[in-house]
């Protein structure tokens, strides 16, 4: 079974996408088989780091995480219509890796996109149409078909960012500048995770946590770097 990995930051700005990138990369070259979903749905666009080896335009087009989401929980959701995880992916031609690399991305970015985004209920979702159900089974076929599932998170406390750092991962990876502040908030979210996760009614292991500060807001970062 695969592992999935959840980026997440409090704050945007520390790099926790191109870090994501780049991990999926080096891990797809050692062979592995790895998915990228872009669950930053208030701004996504993961797709940029790869533009050399796809069509980024292109890739905008194609159906994702909120298409998905929209299928099992908009106004018109029935079970019957729900759409297929595996008709969204979009391959990545990165030279030189052993293992495959797909993208499941945010969405489709037309006209639409964003009212999906503010319209859907998941609280709603999870208590009355089993949405838990169907998120833990997304979870199960992508641990069942990658080696390693890279999530990239929405900033901040939300209902879709806690889908993301509860429900789906085996690890969580917070992400900070190298600041007390916002090393004791990322503290505060992996425990919070925790303590959440044990509630589901799901079998897990205790989710691991490893916060890493990403950058130090200062003139002299080598001498605050030897600090941390």
């Amino acid at each position: 079974m695969g592992q999935i990995v959840t980026f997440y930051s409090y704050k945007g700005g520390v790099g926790r996408s191109m870090a994501l990138a780049n991990v999926a990369v080096i891990l797809a070259q050692w062979g592995h088989d790895v998915l990228i979903v872009d669950w930053d749905l208030e701004a996504p666009g993961i797709e940029i780091y790869f533009k050399p080896y796809l069509g980024a335009e292109a890739v905008t087009r194609q159906e994702g995480v909120v298409d998905l989401l929209w299928s099992a929980a908009g106004p018109a959701a029935k079970p019957e219509g729900r759409k297929n995880w595996q008709d969204f992916l979009v391959d990545i031609q990165v030279p030189e890796i052993k293992g495959c690399l797909h993208l499941l991305t945010a969405g489709k970015r037309d006209d639409e996109y964003f009212r999906k985004v503010r319209s859907l209920d998941l609280h709603g979702f999870y208590y009355n149409q089993q949405g838990g159900l169907f998120v833990e089974s997304l979870r199960n076929e992508w641990k069942e078909d990658y080696d390693y599932i890279l999530v990239d998170s929405r900033t901040g406390i939300t209902d879709i960012g806690g889908i993301c750092t509860i429900q789906l991962p085996d690890m969580l990876v917070p992400m900070f500048t190298a600041t007390d502040q916002a090393l004791t908030g990322a503290v505060e979210v992996a425990e919070k995770a925790r303590i959440a996760q044990q509630a589901l009614p799901f079998d897990r292991l205790s989710i691991v946590s490893v916060p890493i500060p990403s950058r130090f807001e200062t003139q002299t970062e080598f001498e605050i770097s030897q600090e941390w």
